[in-house]
């Protein structure tokens, strides 16, 4: 059964070193150790999990599938040892932690160095990325979405809300116009987020009911940091939420239009089904609800904190 841990352990420690030789030093052993370690896994499990070469080490299908599956396991072990040896008393052990590019750096990322100084056992590993992420798949423990969600495999405690703003550079309106409906926007050069569910149509809610307006597509973006930079530029109109456009628009650079027809976007901590919430997720969760409450955009009163359970909870299909 050591074997067993210890040989998993090894696997994972080369797959995140990228070569043999890098996880021996960082486990302090020898190479030779680490691919005994290796062979004995693969010899145990029948199959071929890594191929290597004198320049690089690529895994295979079956590779892939443990080293998703392995790092969340032996996250998991090392969170119940910590919580063993401190008898409950210390928060302790790794988060995994996904969120959107330019709404992780500026807003997330300061509150995690804030939280590792407060919390010395805590490591973190962060990624950002603004493709929707599988958790469970690739071993998360928490995600960060701006976004109505409709996953209801997935449980999830809202941190409050934000709002999607249309808006586009001084210079561009002076050549186009302000628009006064939604359906102005008709024929205007659209700058579209291609992780949106429905990239060209874009809905408002507003005094008259529901609008739905087809729009030309410019610019295709895949983060909001290019989407940003393209508004900013001039090329066209966007649609972003507030928490990502509000300096540019105080600035100057951007301008606000359409404004009865803004919509809330919740904001949102996700997490896997199937367990407790472990006492590392529910305290970062606590601490990002006080953080992100002070943001000049966040629409969340703190008694709606209050009334959000700390609990998870189930998220049901829009």
């Amino acid at each position: 059964m050591l074997d067993r841990y210890g040989d998993l352990a090894t696997f994972v420690r080369v797959v995140d070193a990228g070569s043999f030789t890098q996880a021996a030093k960082d486990l302090g052993v020898s190479t030779s150790q680490v691919s005994r370690s290796i062979a004995r896994l693969e010899d145990r499990l029948a199959t071929r999990l890594m191929h290597r070469t004198t320049r690089r080490l690529s895994l295979t299908e079956a590779g892939r599938a443990l080293h998703e599956r392995a790092g969340a396991l032996l996250t998991e072990l090392d969170d119940v040892e910590g919580a063993l040896r401190d008898h409950g008393g210390a928060v302790r052990g790794t988060i995994r932690l996904t969120m959107p590019i330019h709404f992780g750096i500026r807003y997330v990322a300061p509150l995690t160095a804030k939280f590792a100084e407060l919390y010395p056992y805590i490591r973190f590993d962060l990624s950002f990325d603004d493709r929707r992420v599988d958790l469970i798949a690739e071993g998360y423990d928490l995600a960060i979405r701006v976004a109505n969600l409709s996953d209801s495999s997935l449980l999830a405690r809202r941190l409050g809300r934000t709002r999607s703003l249309t808006v586009a550079a001084p210079s561009y309106l002076a050549s186009r116009g302000v628009p006064e409906h939604p359906r102005d926007l008709a024929g205007w050069e659209a700058l579209v987020y291609s992780h949106d569910a429905a990239p060209t149509s874009w809905r408002f809610r507003g005094p008259d009911g529901e609008t739905t307006v087809k729009v030309t597509n410019r610019f295709l973006v895949n983060n909001l940091e290019g989407l940003l930079a393209a508004a900013v530029a001039g090329l066209g109109v966007a649609r972003m939420p507030d928490a990502i456009v509000t300096p540019e628009v105080r600035a100057g650079l951007l301008t606000r239009v359409l404004a009865p027809w803004e919509d809330e976007v919740p904001v949102w901590a996700v997490y896997p089904p199937g367990r407790h919430l472990s006492p590392k997720v529910r305290t970062f969760v606590d601490f990002l609800v006080e953080g992100l409450a002070s943001e000049p955009w966040m629409q969340c009163t703190k008694r709606e904190h209050a009334e959000s359970a700390p609990d998870a909870v189930e998220v049901k299909p829009r």
